[in-house]
């Protein structure tokens, strides 16, 4: 039985094994894929979002410096200069109270110049910057550029915007802006923005607007590189762990609470299992008793049976040896005549009579056997043969005082002693034969 109850606890594990290996290939995978795809896309977007305003940053830059460049009075003055109108010295004081006017509206401004030629006309510089620097930046292009520089712990967009005059170059304007409390607020929530050129090593092998997992430094980022303006992308980047945190933590919460789950149910099954597995075992046990209560018990009468018997002499090998045991053979006189005359059923009321009278008359360890139809076994230990004869005597006299049949109630008997277990139904043969004799002598003449 405990090992039926063995191979279903195993049948049971096995089968959440399974189930939580199916669970894992069909729920987890499939989830832990969407949200990684979901992750990515919402980095995307903020991507974008950074992109966007590092755009829109350049485009102001270049806005202010075109404003300034295009105006109509400045042009004017360069070209008197170049016809000779006027002289070096009197285009400076003219263009610059002009010129101040213009770039005092640029916010967060740091340099700004205009010139004519390779010659500054006009110089906006109260931090001292190298202006060459910044003037030999840029080919005399008629379009407008961008460069981009880190200085210590400044972020500069630097622009280069021609002055034309059909269409050809006769000046430009360089300003430079200080952008970085735009980057730094953008590299908040552990991203970094970098603006770099479109050589630079950082960018190898990487591809505009494609997500890569990078190994930089003491640890992975998931990084991608957006164009801003020509020649010119944003590169933003963020510790892998820190993009995929919420997703672990998602994935560890629903885990667990699935696991949780899972496990309250499995403990119920298993609980329910468990119970139902030992109702099982005690139903049967029940059982096993009720069909040895029916294998040692004579339905009938309610003394033992040869079943009983068979496996009380294995049972009691050993004490036969030690001490002695009488047998006594019984057969009820004239049974046949009785169900003959009055019926199966007082003749069945009679033998519960008469095992009713032997077993009140026996001791606690003596017992009756129903040997088959109205014979019956009497099996009493530590005595001789003599006083069991007395006993049975003094059966058929309690017998004979108790009946209320209406009609003559008796046994006859053989005793002999059991030598050893080998022998035990070599007793009982002499036995029934001393019974047969005793039959005789109780039979009426």
């Amino acid at each position: 039985m405990n090992k039926i109850v063995l191979n279903i606890k195993k049948e049971y594990l096995l089968f959440i094994s399974i189930l939580i290996i199916i669970l894992f290939l069909i729920v987890f995978l499939p989830m832990s894929y969407q949200l990684e795809r979901q992750v990515k896309e919402n980095y995307g977007i903020l991507a974008e979002s950074k992109r966007q305003t590092i755009t829109a940053l350049f485009d102001n830059c270049g806005t202010s410096a075109n404003s300034i460049s295009s105006r109509t009075p400045v042009r004017d003055l360069i070209l008197d200069y170049n016809s000779g109108k006027i002289s070096w010295s009197e285009l400076e004081e003219l263009t610059y109270p002009k010129y101040s006017d213009g770039i005092k509206i640029i916010r967060n401004l740091s340099f700004a110049a205009r010139c004519v030629g390779d010659v500054p006309l006009a110089l906006y510089n109260p931090g001292g910057k190298e202006a060459d620097r910044y003037l030999n930046l840029f080919d005399r292009s008629t379009e407008t550029s961008y460069k981009y520089e880190e200085e210590g712990d400044r972020s500069n967009i630097i622009v280069y915007s021609p002055i034309l005059y059909q269409k050809k170059l006769i000046a430009y304007d360089i300003i430079v802006i200080d952008i970085s409390q735009e980057i730094f607020q953008l590299s908040g929530d552990g991203f970094k923005v970098k603006i770099l050129e479109s050589g630079s090593p950082l960018l190898e092998d990487i591809k505009p607007e494609k997500l890569y997992d990078r190994h930089l430094g003491q640890q992975n980022y998931m990084c991608v590189a957006k164009p801003v303006v020509e020649n010119l992308l944003v590169f933003i980047s963020k510790p892998t762990n820190d993009v995929y945190a919420n997703i672990n933590r998602v994935s560890l919460f629903s885990i667990l609470g699935f696991f949780l789950g899972l496990s309250l149910i499995f403990i119920v099954l298993y609980m329910s299992l468990v119970r139902a597995a030992n109702r099982m075992i005690e139903n049967m046990e029940n059982s096993r008793d009720t069909c040895l209560n029916y294998a040692n018990y004579d339905s009938l009468t309610g003394a033992y049976t040869r079943f009983f018997f068979d496996n009380w002499i294995k049972s009691e090998n050993n004490e036969i040896k030690k001490q002695q045991f009488v047998v006594a053979m019984i057969d009820v006189d004239s049974f046949k005549g009785i169900n003959d005359t009055y019926g199966h059923e007082t003749g069945d009321n009679v033998l519960k009579f008469i095992t009713s009278t032997l077993s009140n008359m026996l001791r606690e360890n003596d017992f009756v056997v129903r040997f088959g139809g109205d014979e019956f076994i009497v099996v009493i230990e530590e005595i001789s043969e003599n006083p069991v004869l007395k006993l049975l005597g003094s059966v058929n006299q309690n017998l004979s005082d108790t009946n209320r049949f209406g009609f003559h109630i008796s046994i006859s008997y053989g005793v002999e002693v059991i030598e050893s277990v080998e022998t035990i139904y070599e007793s009982i043969k002499k036995a029934d034969k001393k019974m047969y004799i005793n039959k005789k002598e109780n039979k009426p003449k």
